[in-house]
């Protein structure tokens, strides 16, 4: 049986499709994950201490807040609200902080719509 959310919905048991690669998190989800961190430390939190708030394993935690681990968006979500802070904010902070990323060399994806 998996964990469920505030909301009622069922976080996914594994980290993705079995045998699926899965994708190294760029600057913005670096950036969203030193939000974090620094809030963590601000608050004098352990990761093991949060890591059983949110249900999490340690060491996932550990990975979500170095940036090495993508992030579902339901678990930001959860992750703001067990830190206090707002999902919009550290969203569009980031956001802001990592504006260069569109310009960067490493920006594969391209725009779907003209602009």
């Amino acid at each position: 049986m998996g964990k469920f959310f505030r909301n009622g919905s069922k976080m996914c048991e594994n980290d993705g499709m079995p045998g699926a690669a899965s994708k190294t998190p760029g600057p913005f989800v670096k950036e969203v994950a030193a939000v974090l961190r620094e809030k963590v430390a601000r608050e004098g939190l352990s990761h093991q201490q949060l890591a059983e708030v949110l249900d999490v394993s340690r060491g996932q935690l550990s990975k979500i807040l170095a940036g090495n681990k993508q992030i579902e968006l339901e678990q930001l979500d959860e992750i703001c609200w067990a830190l206090g802070l707002s999902f919009r904010d550290v969203v569009v902070n980031a956001d802001k902080a990592t504006s260069f990323r569109h310009t960067s060399d490493e920006w594969t994806t391209e725009t779907a719509v003209r602009r």
